[in-house]
């Protein structure tokens, strides 16, 4: 999983290869993110860190901020994750940041950006179905898991928890 180790913006959905008689390999990559996208979701990762941070703030309070601004500001995407409809691009994080869903994709890609701006090291851990951040601070690997901590209420209603908040291996 090559995407586990590379900022968002240089993760991709595809890769062809080809080649020639001659040797000649080419390579075409199909990137989750366009140029556009970039910078609109530059710009919004800017915007909500001045906002909603400062730099008083210890660097668990600024992942917990982040964390809940996350979750308060999307909704998971069942459509896409229960019915393979595809309304919005929440698999990364112009999904979550820009059109409000997300699913476990979106969510981690989202948070890597901040963690990014941030200057902490970061990367994503990704199972056969599901895919959260690893997070290094205070000399520790801690999982952030925002997907679980947004569940689906069975009443439709949005919920925010921390059960999957920074917490270790064990």
């Amino acid at each position: 999983n090559i995407n586990d180790f590379v900022h968002p913006y240089n993760s991709f959905s595809q890769i062809e290869t080809s080649f020639d008689s001659l040797g000649e390999i080419n390579i075409k990559i199909i990137h989750n993110y366009t140029e556009e996208m970039k910078i609109i979701l530059d710009y919004k990762v800017d915007e909500i860190i001045k906002k909603e941070l400062n730099e008083e703030m210890e660097i668990i309070d600024k992942i917990k901020i982040i964390h809940d601004y996350i979750i308060n500001n999307t909704k998971y995407d069942q459509n896409r994750s229960d019915k393979n409809i595809f309304e919005y691009k929440s698999n990364n994080a112009y999904g979550v940041l820009i059109e409000g869903y997300g699913i476990c994709s979106g969510y981690t890609d989202s948070m890597m950006l901040f963690l990014e701006k941030l200057n902490i090291k970061s990367y994503k851990v990704s199972s056969e179905n599901h895919v959260w951040n690893k997070v290094f601070i205070n000399n520790n690997w801690y999982n952030l898991d925002l997907t679980w901590d947004d569940p689906v209420n069975s009443d439709g209603s949005d919920s925010l928890e921390h059960t999957f908040f920074l917490v270790t291996d064990d």
